[in-house]
Order: structure tokens, then C-alpha cells, then sequence
């Protein structure tokens, strides 16, 4: 899922809650200056797996609404 939706400037809202990221490790600038996303629902996220995240939302300053449940298990 790296630089999925990377530099989607014009994107508002995005709903991926029910994209199965069982498997997914790399979500490295995933929302990378998605600047308009106002509205984000993460719900249902699987990180367990995920190694990277960095700058997954990085530069996503309209973003006014993040609906994000994320499980950290520590081993």
C-alpha cells in the first residue's frame, strides 16, 4: 500500500475501512499530501503486520476527521 494514493491533492474523503490489510507490511506514504482529505475512516485496519508507516499522512492539513482503531500487540 505504499504511495497508494500518494499526492491525490484533489481527494476530500476516503472510506478504505473495509480493505483487507491482513498481509499488508509497507504502508510508507500511503496519504502523502493528500492536502484536500478532510474525512479518513481507517476503521478495521489490520497493522499487525506493518513494518512502515512513515509519512503515511504527512502533509494531510485538511484533515478534520480521523476514525482509526489501531492494535498494537507487543510480544
Amino acid at each position: 500500500m505504499s504511495n497508494m494514493f500518494n499526492k491525490c491533492v484533489s481527494l476530500t474523503e476516503l472510506n478504505i475501512s473495509k480493505i483487507n490489510t491482513n498481509n499488508v507490511t509497507n504502508m510508507n506514504s500511503m496519504l502523502y499530501k493528500c492536502k484536500s482529505l478532510k474525512e479518513l475512516n481507517l476503521n478495521n485496519f489490520n497493522t499487525n503486520k506493518v513494518t512502515r508507516m512513515e509519512y503515511m499522512l504527512y502533509k494531510c492539513e485538511s484533515l478534520k476527521e480521523l476514525n482509526l482503531i489501531i492494535l498494537i500487540l507487543i510480544m
